[in-house]
Order: structure tokens, then sequence, then C-alpha cells
């Protein structure tokens, strides 16, 4: 049982990191957006 619990633990920490990777890659990608707009209107 523990040791189903601590894989389930395991899984719950990739979620996790593969969101938050997700959401730094996202938020790179708007400002890099951002500062390419800015540079265009400029």
């Amino acid at each position: 049982m523990s040791v189903r619990n601590d894989l389930q633990d395991l899984e719950h920490a990739a979620v996790i990191a593969m969101l938050a990777e997700a959401a730094v890659v996202a938020f790179f990608i708007l400002v890099c957006g951002v500062f390419a707009a800015l540079g265009a209107g400029a």
C-alpha cells in the first residue's frame, strides 16, 4: 500500500512539474511576443 501511495505521489509531482514547466514556457513566449510587438511598433 505504501509503495503504491509513493508512486501516486511521484505521479502527482511529475504532473505538477509538467504543468509548471508549460506555464513557464507559455509565459516566456508571451513576454517575447510583447517585446517583439513593442520593438515592431517602435
